[in-house]
């Protein structure tokens, strides 16, 4: 219902909220990167 939809809202904000962080962080050098993108697997995995 109603409250299931404002979760899944709140999911998605959160998502593209990350995915802008990880394009931001991106423009620096390739060795943040990388870091990141560890971080990123650990950060993601509540969310599968």
């Amino acid at each position: 219902g109603y409250e299931q939809a404002q979760q899944l809202h709140e999911l998605s904000e959160k998502i593209v909220q990350a995915f802008a962080d990880k394009n931001l962080y991106s423009k620096n050098d390739a060795k943040s990167k990388e870091n990141d993108d560890q971080l990123d697997k650990d950060i993601d995995n509540p969310f599968l």
